[in-house]
C-alpha cells in the first residue's frame, strides 16, 4: 500500500520530568513549558497555530470538563480551538491521529498536539485501578495492577521464563534513562538484579513489592507541532514524517480476553496484545513497510507490557519477547533499540502524555539530535510506537520516518 498524505512534525517540546521541579509549577507550568519549546523548536509564533488537539489523564480528578478554552488562554493561542481526548496511556497516539486527520482534510495546517498527566489529589494509582472495566473487574478486585499481574503470570507459565526477563527489561530501561537528561532516573542507578527479581514465594514469579514498584511516576507534558508535508522544507530541522497511525481495541473485561470472535482477535489468549496487533498491521499497510523495516521502538514498559507489545508489532515472534531481550535484542546495539529514552520505567510515567513522550523520543532518534551520543540509534529511519491502554484492551501504533517521499528502507 502506498503512502499517501503524510504529515510532518516540525516541533517538539517535553516539561523536565523532576518531581521536586515539576511541583512548582503544577501541570499548567508543565504545559505552557513543553508547548513553548515546541514552538521555539519549529520557530513557529503561537499567533501561527491554526488548530490544537490534547489528551490527559487527569480526567478522575482535575475537573476541567471544559478544558480546551482553559488551555488556549492559558498558552495565548485563543481563539483557537483545542480539542480534548481521554485515552489513558494510548491517548497522544490519538492525538496524533487526530492531527493527522485535521491536515489531510484541509481543515488546517498547523495543529498544535499536546499530552500531560498531572500527579495531584488522588494517589496515582486510584486513577489507573478504574482504567479497565470498572463495574465488573474492579469490583471484584481487579483493579489495572491486577489485570497486568494476570497476563504476565500467564506469560511466564505458558512460555517457560521467570523473572529475569522483568529484570533485564527493567535494567535496559535504565541504561537509556542514565544517558537522557531529561529521564526522571537520570544517573540513578537501576535496582540490582537480586531487587527486581525477588518474589513474594519461591518459585511463584511474583513479584515482590519492592521489585514491582520501582516505575517513575512523574507529572509530565509532551507537546508537538504537525504540518503537511509540502511545508516541512520552510523548518529549521529535518524533517520526521508520521506515515502511518492507527487506533484499535479489543475487550476491557479481563474475562473476555480468550479468543473473543471478532476478526484479528479470536486466535488471541490473555497473553497476546491483539489490539495492538491489529494496529500495527493497519499502519504499516498505510506507511508502507513491514516490521523489518522498524529501526527503533517505542512501547509501554512497565512489567511486561512493552515486551508483548514487542510480539504484537512483530518484532520478535509469539512467545519469543522474553528471549529477545535477554539476547541483548533492545540494547543500543540490537536488532530493535526499545524505549530509548528509558521508558516509563525510568524517563516518565505520566500516563497522558505516555505516547506523546514516545513520539518525541523517536522524533530526535530520527533527526540525529540526542544529547548524549552513545544513546543515539545509528542510521535510524524509521521508529514505531506503541501505546496500551486500560489492560492493553487499547493501542496505538504509529509509525515515524525521516526519508522523503514512500518509506522504502
Amino acid at each position: 500500500m502506498a503512502t499517501v498524505n503524510r504529515v510532518a512534525i516540525v516541533g517538539v517540546g517535553q516539561s523536565q520530568r523532576n518531581s521536586a521541579y515539576n511541583k512548582k509549577g503544577g501541570w499548567k507550568g508543565a504545559v505552557v513549558e513543553a508547548v513553548y519549546e515546541a514552538l521555539q523548536d519549529a520557530r513557529m509564533d503561537p499567533d501561527e497555530l491554526d488548530g490544537g488537539v490534547v489528551n490527559y489523564h487527569g480526567e478522575a480528578y482535575m475537573g476541567y470538563g471544559g478544558i480546551g478554552p482553559t488551555l488556549a488562554e492559558e498558552l495565548g493561542i485563543s481563539p483557537v480551538g483545542i480539542i480534548p481526548i481521554v485515552a489513558q496511556c494510548t491517548g497522544g497516539g490519538i492525538t496524533a491521529l487526530t492531527a493527522w486527520t485535521q491536515i489531510v482534510s484541509g481543515v488546517h495546517r498547523r495543529v498544535l498536539c499536546l499530552a500531560f498527566d498531572v500527579d495531584d489529589n488522588v494517589h496515582i494509582l486510584d486513577n489507573y485501578n478504574v482504567s479497565n472495566d470498572s463495574d465488573w473487574d474492579y469490583m471484584t478486585g481487579i483493579g489495572h495492577e491486577e489485570a497486568a499481574g494476570l497476563r504476565e503470570q500467564a506469560y511466564y507459565r505458558k512460555y517457560g521464563y521467570d523473572l529475569s526477563v522483568a529484570a533485564r527489561w527493567h535494567q535496559q530501561c535504565y541504561w537509556y534513562a542514565n544517558r537522557n537528561p531529561r529521564a526522571a532516573c537520570y544517573q540513578v542507578p537501576s535496582p540490582p538484579m537480586q531487587v527486581l527479581t525477588r518474589e513474594v514465594l519461591p518459585g511463584s514469579n511474583i513479584p515482590s513489592l519492592e521489585a514491582h514498584r520501582e516505575v517513575a511516576f512523574t507529572l509530565g507534558a509532551a507537546a508537538w507541532i504537525m504540518v503537511p508535508e509540502q511545508d516541512a522544507a520552510g523548518y529549521p530541522h529535518k524533517p520526521v514524517y508520521m506515515t502511518g497511525g492507527e487506533y484499535a481495541v479489543s475487550p476491557g473485561l479481563i474475562s473476555k480476553n480468550y479468543h473473543y470472535p471478532r476478526p484479528g482477535l479470536e486466535s488471541a489468549d490473555l497473553t497476546e496484545l491483539p489490539a495492538t496487533r491489529v494496529a500495527a498491521r493497519k499502519a504499516y499497510a498505510m506507511a508502507g513497510i513491514s516490521p523489518r523495516d522498524i529501526d527503533l521502538a517505542q512501547t509501554y514498559s512497565p512489567g511486561l507490557s512493552g515486551v508483548l507489545q514487542l510480539e504484537a508489532l512483530g518484532i520478535c515472534e509469539t512467545g519469543t519477547g522474553g528471549k529477545f531481550v535477554l539476547d541483548g535484542g533492545t540494547a543500543i546495539d540490537g536488532p530493535c533499540p526499545t524505549n530509548t529514552n528509558g521508558g516509563q520505567i525510568a524517563f516518565s510515567l505520566s500516563s497522558g502524555s505516555d505516547v506523546g513522550d514516545m513520539l518525541i523520543e523517536s522524533v530526535q532518534q530520527l533527526r540525529g539530535e540526542v544529547e548524549l551520543p552513545d544513546r543515539q540509534v545509528k542510521d535510524a529511519k524509521v521508529a514505531a510506537c506503541a501505546g496500551y491502554q486500560a489492560i492493553g484492551s487499547g493501542s496505538t501504533v504509529t509509525v515515524l520516518t525521516n526519508q522523503e517521499g514512500r518509506a522504502d528502507v
